[in-house]
């Protein structure tokens, strides 16, 4: 019993460094800590552990532009989720989800949902074999700062906050700005990306490393 608990603690610990290494834009190293957590979890079961893994491998395949699989694993999550009823803490899903925002945007309405579904329909072992198997090497994502159309300093400031879950007001706060300023630098962030509002503007922020 102490060591299937050990196994489940040195599991979790490797997920929150998985994390961790997402935030810094570390995918690859994200991904090892992934596979290591998963083989833990194998070895030492603990059902609840499982659906942070998979979440959390699906951060990883966003962050490398597998959006598909991110969404899939994000689902088979929801799914044991679901069948446990025990659902998420709240911050870690408003994180969850500003990352799968990031790769619904990037596949359209339509895709988005066939991903989920068949996400939905994993098997516990078929869920597993999709986490470990991501490999970002095979799509590299966006070092930070790369390819940022032309975006001020201070509009990349607005966007980081933008993306962070910021409103207006917190951000005129952080910056010293007025409301009126930031609303204006928000505006030429939307013209420059070609975002439409926030939930792609958080897309395109964390698709170019500006959360690490």
């Amino acid at each position: 019993m102490q060591a299937a608990s050990d196994l489940r603690s040195a599991a979790f610990g490797l997920r929150y460094l998985a994390v961790t290494h997402c935030m810094r834009q570390e995918f690859d190293s994200a991904q090892a800590c992934v596979r290591e957590s998963l083989a833990l979890w194998r070895a030492g079961q603990g059902r609840v552990l499982l659906p942070y893994l998979l979440e959390t491998a699906a951060l990883v395949a966003v962050g490398t532009r597998q959006h598909h699989r991110a969404l899939k694993l994000a689902a088979a999550a929801a799914a044991q989720r679901d069948e446990m009823e025990t659902p998420a803490p709240r911050t870690w899903m408003r994180q969850l989800q500003k990352w799968l925002d990031a790769a619904r945007t990037s596949l359209g309405e339509e895709r988005s949902a066939t991903a989920w579904s068949q996400g939905l329909t994993l098997s516990v072992e078929d869920a597993v074999a999709e986490a470990v198997g991501g490999d970002s090497a095979s799509e590299p994502s966006l070092a930070p700062g790369a390819s940022l159309n032309g975006l001020t300093r201070r509009e990349i400031d607005v966007l980081r906050l933008v993306a962070s879950g910021n409103t207006n007001k917190e951000i005129a706060a952080s910056l010293a700005l007025s409301a009126a300023t930031v609303e204006r630098h928000l505006a030429n962030v939307y013209a420059k990306i070609g975002a439409r509002g926030r939930t792609e503007a958080t897309a395109y922020a964390i698709t170019r490393g500006l959360l690490g």
